[in-house]
């Protein structure tokens, strides 16, 4: 299980190598869940169910270089820094997922090839007991949930229509 989690670990690294990143985010609205570094999980971590373009899977959180690697043991894979989930491994892909860039112009590179999509800014729009983050995309809608204890619950993002979306939510 650590070796293929390594390897997974590794692959996103080498697909994330190249991408400069800034996290803009308010510090106190949104905070990933606690995790602790050099790729440990955390004891008593909580999981959480992903699904890219209807493929379902059961992910731990890890730490890793300034992103949050979900992944489990069958090598399903998700690499998210804060705002955009930057790559996707696993999930019955024929080849890994890609994405580059934020505001503004972002590419989607895929088996399929690329897409290339204009999105806006992250919009903050406030409920009672969260901070939902909304960022409007050409190839579809971004959201990510904060609860009123800071942390991150559901990530969801648009990969436009050939791929479907990806989206994250902590199980309970």
């Amino acid at each position: 299980m650590i070796a293929r989690l390594q390897a997974v670990a590794v692959l996103v690294a080498m697909l994330l190598s190249g991408c400069t990143l800034t996290f803009p985010q308010v510090n106190a609205a949104m905070q990933l869940i606690p995790l602790p570094s050099d790729g440990q999980k955390e004891q008593g971590a909580p999981m959480w169910l992903a699904s890219v373009g209807g493929v379902g899977a059961v992910l731990t959180p890890y730490a890793m270089d300034g992103y949050t690697l979900f992944a489990n043991e069958d090598g399903d894979a998700i690499a998210f820094d804060g705002w955009t989930v930057r790559a996707i491994y696993g999930f019955n892909l024929t080849k890994p997922i890609k994405v580059s860039g934020k505001t503004g112009s972002r590419s989607i590179s895929s088996s399929r090839g690329r897409t290339k999509t204009m999105c806006s800014e992250w919009i903050n729009q406030p409920t009672e007991f969260s901070q939902r983050w909304r960022q409007t995309c050409s190839v579809g809608p971004g959201e990510i949930v904060v609860n009123s204890d800071g942390n991150i619950e559901e990530i969801g993002m648009s990969l436009g229509r050939e791929l479907g979306s990806v989206a994250l939510r902590v199980r309970h």
